[in-house]
């Protein structure tokens, strides 16, 4: 059992590097079966369970061993070592600021390539502390900084406007942030990442001329934030993206345009597809009639206005039936008194 005790920290830092799918805790009762190759862990079919006790006594003893390498200066003669320490150290405390200076500082040395980095950080992101971390957000936008050629990568500039990262990159991106987002819900880093990825695609872009590429990708995006929206209807941080997304169109000359079958065709399986242009206010209009007691859908009906525009007769109506609309008139009075102005 000591042998085993040595390598905890090797073990899961290996098993991170075999890119689970998903990062589960399981409860500090949990015995895994000693025959299990992965004991104490479990890996099966590429999900990777953690029994609690395990996972901090891996934290603790990742912990102690950075802290020898640091005392002892011997953190470039092992560096394989260091870099598994501090994997496990974020894994658990995604806030360790001298763990993660220290792998920016590979990073910046060449001894970690950049790409293997966003792979790692990615896993780390599975789980819910991680994936709600704003640090470990701003680290992974300064290596997409540095991998993609920015002008500035200093640790105070955490935008990726002006930075050309490939539509594949931004793609996995995405898909990144919205994992974070199922993990965590209303996770605000998450859809901050994921509106800094799009300044970056603008800014990569002519105006005058977006690919064709381009035009789907977006397209794609605005009618999975529909979709997201209209399942999270408490997100109001995804509303402000989905208006952030439409402004973004706007201003490359992307029509608003999404694809839906035609339910006149009934339950039939070749259903037409039809093109519906897209509209923040209207969707907003109609998710607030549906659901008006979350106020966040009346912040999403203000900023659709702010980013739109609408007609001045459009009445939103609020059932006074219900004792729980009863404070929704002060949204509906501010609401009238902002579409008056």
């Amino acid at each position: 059992m000591a042998a085993l005790s040595e390598t905890l920290y090797h073990q899961l830092y290996t098993l991170l590097q075999a890119k689970p799918e998903s990062i589960e805790i399981l409860p500090a009762e949990w015995k895994s079966s000693p025959t299990n190759p992965h004991h104490p862990f479990e890996f099966t079919e590429n999900h990777l369970g953690i029994p609690k006790r395990v996972y901090y006594t891996t934290y603790l003893q990742a912990v102690r061993r950075f802290e020898q390498l640091l005392e002892e200066a011997q953190a470039k003669e092992n560096r394989t070592e260091l870099i598994e320490v501090t994997c496990v150290v974020l894994l658990v405390n995604p806030a360790h600021s001298t763990c993660l200076n220290k792998r920016r500082a590979l990073v910046e040395e060449g001894l970690l390539a950049g790409k293997d980095e966003l792979t790692l950080i990615s896993s780390l992101q599975l789980l819910r502390e991680s994936s709600k971390s704003s640090i470990l957000w701003s680290y992974r936008r300064w290596i997409l900084r540095k991998l993609y050629g920015a002008a500035d990568i200093s640790h105070d500039a955490d935008s990726l406007d002006g930075v050309a990262i490939p539509l594949e990159s931004i793609s996995q991106e995405l898909a990144i942030a919205t994992t974070a987002s199922e993990v965590y819900p209303r996770n605000y880093h998450a859809w901050l990442h994921r509106y800094k990825c799009l300044d970056s695609l603008a800014s990569s872009f002519p105006s005058t001329a977006p690919s064709t590429l381009l035009s789907q990708v977006l397209r794609a995006e605005e009618f999975a934030i529909t979709k997201w929206v209209e399942m999270n209807v408490g997100d109001y941080s995804a509303m402000q993206y989905l208006c952030h997304l439409y402004t973004t169109m706007e201003k490359l000359g992307i029509q608003h345009i999404q694809m839906h079958a035609d339910e006149d065709e009934g339950d039939r399986s070749d259903k037409k597809v039809v093109t519906v242009p897209f509209s923040p206010w209207e969707h907003a209009t109609e998710l607030v009639q549906r659901y008006p007691m979350h106020e966040s859908l009346w912040y999403y009906l203000r900023t659709s206005h702010a980013v739109q525009g609408s007609p001045t007769e459009i009445n939103v109506q609020i059932s006074r039936q219900e004792p729980y609309f009863a404070n929704l008139e002060r949204w509906k009075t501010s609401f009238e008194s902002l579409r008056g102005t």
